[in-house]
């Protein structure tokens, strides 16, 4: 292979504090993520175990079998590779807002559940809040395939878009709550049957509840995350694809919408490449090169001249999973060629 490069410019950054990696389904991603946040690990020997984290955020989680170890959503150390930690994200879907037991509660999930994906948003909002308090060094984040990707990249900004529709009628809805909470406290001072104590733990719950305040408190998360998405410094994107019609086609939609959104993409990884050098190759190896060179100059063609450096890895015979297989596919990243 030729005009290959490498992932060093990633690992020579001290800045950088996001890496997504996506593309479309099967073409490698959580390999190729794996073996980057392997890199960037060896790269930091510092007896710190918190400097890499690799989540996943495809609810088909295959980070565990890759690393042949059973992750959760907790951050969980890789055996045998220091200064690496690994989390598979839960449904992101999951309701933040299931106050239902009051009438601000209700009527505002019932809001909530007319604006499609803000849960959703909400969800990926706390997590990359979460995310950043962790305070590893630098995250790697597998993504889903690339439609579930776009969309979840997008969701700061429709949470954004979503209260600033409802912002006008913010004043409203807070007088609206205190009424309502107001009232719900007075019935529980004139009812004997409950004892000072259950009254004050009940009003405490009411304030500590206020889900117009949850969502304010996101917003201001989701603003941060955007800001952060956008900045490439300190987030960028790097897309696997393989030498294919429709993996190519799916990875210039998925460079164009980021690059709509304002996020930085600094590789692509070209995986999977037939090689006829070092082997003798058989008739269908050598029909299926002949498809791929026709891609792979398309490829350099779209992408050669915009700074995008291109890492081309050749189809191996075994599969990649576990440890030492990582750290085998990870020196490719570096040297490609070999």
């Amino acid at each position: 292979m030729t005009n290959s490069q490498t992932v060093s410019e990633l690992l020579e950054s001290q800045n950088l504090k996001w890496i997504f990696v996506g593309g479309k389904g099967g073409v490698g991603k959580t390999t190729c993520a794996c073996a980057l946040a392997i890199l960037l690990a060896q790269r930091d020997r510092k007896g710190d175990s918190n400097n890499v984290l690799l989540v996943s955020t495809d609810p088909a989680h295959s980070t565990s079998d890759a690393f042949d170890q059973q992750f959760s959503d907790e951050p969980q150390a890789v055996k045998g590779i220091s200064n690496l930690s690994v989390m598979e994200i839960g449904q992101s879907g999951k309701k933040l807002f299931d106050q239902t037991d009051t009438p601000f509660g209700s009527m505002l999930n019932q809001v909530l559940n007319s604006a499609p994906g803000i849960d959703e948003a909400m969800s990926f909002a706390v997590l990359m809040d979460q995310v950043q308090q962790m305070d590893f060094r630098v995250v790697v984040f597998d993504t889903a395939p690339t439609g579930h990707t776009l969309k979840l990249l997008a969701l700061p900004k429709t949470v954004t878009n979503f209260m600033g529709n409802i912002g006008p009628l913010g004043g409203l809805v807070k007088t609206l709550f205190g009424m309502l909470s107001s009232n719900s406290n007075d019935e529980e001072d004139n009812d004997n049957n409950q004892s000072s104590s259950q009254s004050s733990s009940s009003s405490t719950s009411d304030g500590d509840i206020n889900p117009l305040n949850k969502i304010e408190n996101i917003t201001q998360q989701s603003r941060k995350v955007m800001e952060l998405l956008k900045n490439p410094e300190h987030t960028t994107f790097v897309c696997v694809c393989l030498p294919d019609f429709l993996s190519l086609f799916e990875t210039e939609r998925l460079i164009q919408q980021l690059v709509f959104q304002d996020m930085d993409v600094s590789h692509i990884i070209v995986n999977q490449i037939v090689t006829t050098e070092r082997i003798d190759p058989c008739h269908q190896c050598l029909q299926r090169r002949g498809v791929q060179e026709k891609y792979l100059e398309k490829i350099d063609q779209l992408y050669s001249d915009t700074g995008l450096q291109l890492v081309k890895i050749p189809l191996l015979f075994n599969e990649v999973r576990g440890v030492a297989a990582l750290s085998e596919f990870a020196k490719m990243l570096l040297q490609p060629d070999t």
